[in-house]
């Protein structure tokens, strides 16, 4: 039987889960079925690293006169081409995301039936050691809204102690499906 979008299972393209800390951010895709919660984490993110890492330049800049200030120039726009570089390579992984997400889709209309599409999602995540799965009668209470700054979203509490934070923007729909 054909698996039903929104009814037997959701897939959320972009979602966030928040690794021990806000400033460690897993992006990548959302799953859930009637029996599991999955996160196929596709970009790893240290948010401090990124917006203040080190400058690999810094070293290079030399004292502020006439002779020296060529030279700085120069060091800056190698500075300035890196940074493309780096942003280049941040929003490409982004793109892969999607890319994913596609992917989950066309693994749901080929499903022949639920476990099938659960299998076959679970091995796709395991090419990232961040992402994770459960199983929904894990689930002691899911808390959703605003959670501090920026982040809407839920908390899950499992069982065994376990809280994930995972900023989603269709919570009621997650919810619905998992009958929590």
């Amino acid at each position: 039987m054909q698996l039903q979008k929104n009814i037997d299972y959701v897939i959320i393209k972009r979602a966030c889960y928040f690794d021990e800390s806000r400033v460690n951010q897993q992006w990548g895709n959302l799953i859930v079925t009637k029996n599991k919660v999955m996160f196929n984490v596709v970009q790893s993110m240290n948010v401090l690293e990124t917006a203040f890492g080190e400058d690999k330049h810094k070293s290079e800049y030399k004292d502020d006169n006439l002779i020296n200030s060529i030279h700085n120039i120069k060091v800056s726009t190698q500075e300035v081409k890196d940074s493309f570089k780096e942003s280049k390579d941040f929003y490409r992984q982004r793109r892969e995301t999607v890319k994913c997400y596609d992917i989950l889709n066309k693994l749901a209309s080929e499903a022949k039936d639920l476990k099938d599409f659960e299998m076959k999602v679970s091995l796709l995540s395991q090419g990232n050691h961040k992402s994770f799965e459960f199983n929904v009668n894990e689930i002691e209470e899911i808390k959703s809204g605003f959670f501090k700054i920026w982040f809407v979203g839920m908390i899950v509490s499992l069982s065994n102690g376990i809280k994930k934070e995972i900023q989603t923007p269709k919570v009621g729909l997650i919810k619905k499906i998992i009958n929590k």
